[in-house]
């Protein structure tokens, strides 16, 4: 039952949390949310539909009624468009529509949303009416065919300049992409008597700090933040985000030493939930990557192995194996071991395995072997195959001479990224099965400090270099059913080792590992050069085909300029505007307000820093005087030198029925919601403060400004 009410008569006693739905329909979800005891507070949402979680958001838009009822300014509104859904909830959501057929139904049978961590929902509104379920289905029926996403949707129309008669929207990948996945980000009572009480590789991340020149410390996660494993939502996330950009599957580490497993809640939930994606697993069995902290740890001691033992570990494997989502070679269950030398005669011990999972209904079974060492061939182990396991093994010499300003006391090592990239593509093909792996960087100084290892300038083109070269080694090498390449890691923030975004960087591996898998890329995958000093046969042929491509892509790049069909608005780009050319008269009527800016949610009053490089994408709404404006620009107005502006213009408006309903406005008011994706290159660093701009219709050089009193650092 709920605990949250939308009352206001009293503040001090009853539900923590007031908050109500307002609003859901074919487009948009809406409503309030807000915290007795901290209203000012940011509260985060999770959203399910039909009992499947499909979104999460914060409260970020200021509501006039809720402001007033409370006697403070509070942004206690949220508004979630449907077709920000990930495609694998939406089909999800569509199967349970089908199911249910047409006709009304009570929205509070079909959406739910929590506020996070609390179990307590949100009640409907008491004017709410239901839904017609016919309504909503086409709506997320678009989002489950992938039509949503203005970038994916131009991806696709620029990929069918490149298809003739094979549709690669249906054909599976060739490839098989995996990422390796670290599960220690939530307290494991086992592993705490191995590290110490509540240790997670969070604790090393945030510790983080440079420790020579460039140094780009501390790595911090972008917008999901230091997540929590327990909550079911984030590995939810996760795996629509994996599979928006092209992975497969996760290999997930398994902990398991003196007859104990621990580390495996995202192991049980991908079972128990029935995820619809791929996982395999990678028994850890090189013990503990550090000594314990001294925080209630126990000493560590090297696990002696016995037949009795390691057969007690297969055989906890079992429930993992009979999922419909384990991943299988030849129907064989793909088992990896990290660390195969310290087993009791380890063919021996595979030789076993076999045999118990045998009598437990499993005919066979891979095994491949991690390299931690270099060289290392699996046929010595009576396994099946190998894989990397960089940065073990990679090319290229240390730099640490080159590099300015090492702290005192720096006792580990600094390579370049380029180089272990060069020699990677340059490396042979090994003479038994061996899965290749790329990493999109490595910096394990938040891990061990002085005795560190980073990789310096590991920028996201060369990772993309990395990995068409693997997946083209892999569909020409690889026989069928067994094409698959690897990546470290999908979070291993300790290690600067993970495909999840950042900060810094964004999605960039993410779209640079998608991008490798693209049919674009796999065309042009058997058409790469040799090796350096052998014939290129081909180089014709490749110069022909790279010109095509590269007509496509300008193609595409005037599409997405001009065609409202492939992009939903144009890019626009702040420009200098001289004091004496435009006169700003500030309105007092202040109805504005900005949702999120570069995927982050506002608060206002509040500096919000934003690189220049990265740009400037906003979503939010403004009036003036009431009424929406055809012609609108943002200005970016220096608080240093306030006649100094830059200007850019808005080209991309919406309705807001979420802000009409809040704050009771006119019905019929269209079109003064906008987003913003707008280049900074011009600004110069500076603080500035945040301007909606209209012209004034009847005094040239003179505009009106609405100010959602936001101020930008700009760097």
């Amino acid at each position: 039952m709920s605990e949250i009410t939308w009352n206001f008569d009293d503040l001090t006693e009853g539900p923590a949390w007031r908050g109500a739905i307002d609003g859901f329909n074919d487009e948009w979800i809406y409503g309030w949310a807000v915290s007795t005891s901290d209203p000012e507070r940011p509260v985060e949402l999770e959203i399910s539909l039909f009992g499947e979680p499909v979104l999460s958001t914060v409260t970020t838009i200021f509501r006039e009624d809720i402001a007033r009822l409370m006697n403070r300014p509070v942004r206690a509104g949220f508004s979630v468009p449907l077709r920000d859904m990930s495609q694998a909830a939406a089909q999800k959501v569509l199967e349970h529509l089908r199911n249910a057929g047409s006709g009304e139904a009570r929205i509070a049978d079909i959406l739910r949303i929590e506020i996070r961590g609390t179990g307590l929902s949100l009640p409907c509104s008491a004017n709410l009416a239901g839904i017609d379920r016919g309504l909503l289905r086409p709506a997320v029926a678009r989002r489950a065919d992938g039509v949503s996403s203005r970038e994916e949707e131009r991806l696709r129309q620029r990929d069918r300049l490149l298809e003739s008669t094979l549709d690669h929207a249906a054909a599976r990948a060739p490839v098989d992409v995996l990422a390796f996945y670290r599960s220690q980000f939530y307290p494991d009572a086992l592993h705490d008597g191995w590290y110490g009480r509540d240790v997670t590789d969070w604790a090393d991340v945030a510790a983080a700090r440079p420790l020579f020149d460039g140094h780009a410390q501390p790595r911090l996660p972008g917008n999901g933040g230091f997540y929590d494993l327990r909550l079911d939502a984030v590995q939810q996330s996760q795996i629509a985000l994996a599979k928006d950009h092209g992975l497969s599957g996760f290999c997930y580490d398994y902990h398991w030493s003196a007859g104990q497993a621990r580390m495996v809640l995202p192991i049980d939930r991908h079972v128990a939930q029935d995820y619809d994606f791929g996982f395999c697993l990678c028994w850890v069995n090189d013990g503990p990557s550090r000594p314990p902290s001294g925080d209630g740890g126990a000493p560590v001691t090297p696990e002696q192995h016995s037949y009795a033992g390691d057969n007690d570990f297969i055989l906890s494997c079992l429930k993992y194996f009979r999922s419909p989502r384990y991943i299988r070679i030849e129907n064989a269950p793909l088992l990896l071991i990290r660390g195969i030398s310290s087993l009791k005669s380890p063919a021996e011990t595979i030789r076993r395995w076999r045999e118990s999972i045998r009598a437990e209904g499993i005919e066979e079974l891979h095994v491949c072997i991690v390299e931690t060492e270099p060289g290392m061939n699996p046929l010595e182990y009576g396994a099946d195959s190998s894989c990397q396991y960089p940065p073990v093994g990679l090319a290229g010499e240390p730099v640490d001479e080159d590099i300015c300003g090492l702290v005192p006391g720096w006792q580990g090592e600094i390579r370049s990224y380029a180089d272990a990239v060069q020699g990677e593509i340059s490396r042979p093909v090994a003479g038994h099965l061996r899965f290749r792996t790329a990493m999109p960087g490595w910096d394990d100084t938040p891990r061990l400090g002085l005795r560190g290892q980073v990789f310096t300038d590991a920028r996201s083109e060369l990772f993309g270099l990395w990995m068409r070269h693997l997946v083209a080694e892999a569909q020409e090498h690889l026989p069928e059913g067994r094409r698959f390449v690897f990546v470290r890691s999908w979070n291993d923030w300790a290690s600067g080792s993970c495909l999840e975004p950042d900060r810094q960087g964004g999605t960039q591996a993410l779209t640079a590992m998608r991008d490798a898998l693209t049919p674009e890329a796999l065309a042009l995958a058997p058409l790469r050069p040799p090796p350096a000093g052998q014939p290129d046969p081909l180089a014709e042929t490749r110069r022909a085909v790279e010109s095509l491509v590269a007509a496509n892509r300008a193609l595409g790049a005037l599409v997405a300029r001009r065609g409202r069909g492939l992009w939903g608005g144009d890019a626009s780009v702040f420009l200098p505007v001289a004091g004496p050319l435009m006169h700003v008269e500030r309105q007092s009527d202040r109805q504005a307000g900005v949702d999120m800016v570069n995927g982050h949610p506002v608060k206002a009053g509040v500096d919000l820093p934003v690189a220049s490089w990265r740009g400037l994408a906003m979503r939010g709404w403004f009036l003036i005087g009431g009424r929406a404006a055809d012609t609108a620009m943002i200005a970016l107005r220096d608080t240093e030198t306030p006649d100094r502006r830059y200007i850019a213009a808005i080209r991309d408006h919406e309705d807001r029925p979420d802000v009409v309903a809040a704050l009771a406005l006119d019905s019929g008011l269209r079109n003064f919601g906008f987003t913003l994706n707008a280049s900074l290159e011009a600004v110069t660093a500076g603080r500035y403060e945040l301007e909606f701009l209209v012209p004034d219709p009847y005094r040239p050089k003179h505009a009106l400004a609405v100010c959602p009193n936001i101020v930008l650092l700009v760097g």
